[in-house]
């Protein structure tokens, strides 16, 4: 295995004439998903103080006579759109690489099997997220034992950041090719560069929801500390952003991933000790 594999260079900008247009499409795209994104933070904004000491967002409630379908449709809206806001910086230079080697067309399904990926995710997530928070309002004890699920979450977070299992799934995340079994996967014709398995070719939008896929599971940690830290909160969000865009821009992002693992895992540490009256923050 060359240095190449291991670090995959990842595509540079290119803000040639031919690039502009793309690239104000994807910065339209991502403008609007976070001014979608502040608006479900500003809607949802607060919650409901629990037995515990813990707060449950607003997120897993129903609002006054909304149905259950309208609120898992708007937990679905939100979730994609911070999904968008969350994963753009990252995306745009690997769809750009893309759309230089096919065009916007393929570049737009290979996005779109990606995003497609955590809206299954978000689909996953909802009925559990909403059963929990059904059984923490009706039984005090399993309200009570929600600080200490969280903070165990949190330090499984930091664990994941630290495995060999996360940085084979960053690399791959860093480049859609990567998701192909081996360099023999991958076939290119006229409309571009595609991943076939078990030699059956696949198209550009398969192609999208293996690099979907590769990236959710390298995510995995983020995405627990980002349930149990807070999805409407606006920082939490802001700062998981940076870490995902630095994961994926930095040259040898084993650095970033196990720091931040350590970060998390001392989080948790302390949230486990306040809960249990050892500690105070």
């Amino acid at each position: 295995m060359t240095e190449a594999d291991v670090h995959p260079a990842y595509p540079s900008l290119d803000l040639a004439p031919r690039g502009r247009g793309f690239f104000l499409s994807c910065l339209m795209v991502w403008a609007g998903s976070i001014a979608a994104t502040a608006y479900f933070c500003i809607s949802m904004a607060g919650g409901m103080d629990m037995p515990g000491g813990w707060t449950m967002s607003m997120a897993w409630m129903r609002m006054p006579g909304q149905s259950w379908l309208q609120a898992a449709l708007m937990y679905l809206a939100m979730w994609e759109m911070m999904m968008v806001a969350m994963m753009g910086p990252s995306v745009v230079p690997i769809l750009r690489q893309y759309q230089l080697k096919a065009s916007s067309g393929l570049a737009a399904q290979l996005a779109a099997g990606y995003y497609f990926v955590y809206l299954l995710i978000g689909v996953v997530t909802y009925p559990l997220g909403i059963g929990l928070a059904q059984a923490a309002m009706s039984w005090a004890p399993v309200s009570l034992i929600v600080p200490y699920l969280t903070a165990g979450t949190l330090i499984l977070a930091g664990i994941i950041q630290q495995t060999p299992w996360k940085r084979a799934h960053l690399t791959q995340c860093r480049d859609p090719l990567h998701c192909c079994a081996s360099t023999k996967d991958v076939r290119h014709t006229a409309d571009g560069p595609a991943c076939r398995v078990a030699g059956i070719p696949q198209g550009t939008w398969w192609m999208g929801l293996r690099w979907g896929m590769s990236c959710a599971l390298c995510c995995s940690g983020i995405m627990l500390a980002l349930f149990v830290l807070g999805m409407m909160n606006p920082w939490v969000i802001i700062v998981l952003t940076v870490l995902i865009t630095l994961e994926r821009l930095m040259p040898r992002p084993e650095g970033v991933a196990r720091l931040s693992g350590l970060v998390a895992i001392a989080l948790g540490i302390m949230m486990l000790c306040r809960s249990i009256g050892g500690l105070s923050l």
